[in-house]
């Protein structure tokens, strides 16, 4: 089991305690399709992998490659069924 205080400085790494949750899903995700393994150490768990390849900054989370769409400041309202005429 990992300390809290390791735990905090690779959350620090990685961008938020989300970040790091994120970059370990994916990393993990990555290595059960068979990616090659960054660091030397051989780890039975895949987990400790990831993180000590995070921890030596050898991965990283990039931004999404989709664009964010903006709803527009005015539209159509949408009505929730109250009637609001007498």
């Amino acid at each position: 089991m990992m300390d809290e205080s390791k735990v905090h400085a690779l959350a620090k790494r990685a961008g938020g305690r989300f970040h790091l949750a994120s970059l370990v899903q994916k990393r993990l995700l990555e290595l059960n399709r068979g990616q090659r393994k960054l660091v030397d150490e051989d780890y039975v768990d895949p987990l400790y992998t990831v993180l000590r390849e995070i921890e030596e900054g050898l991965i990283e989370l990039s931004p999404p490659d989709e664009k964010v769409i903006e709803a527009p400041a005015e539209g159509p309202r949408l009505q929730a069924g109250l009637d609001t005429e007498g």
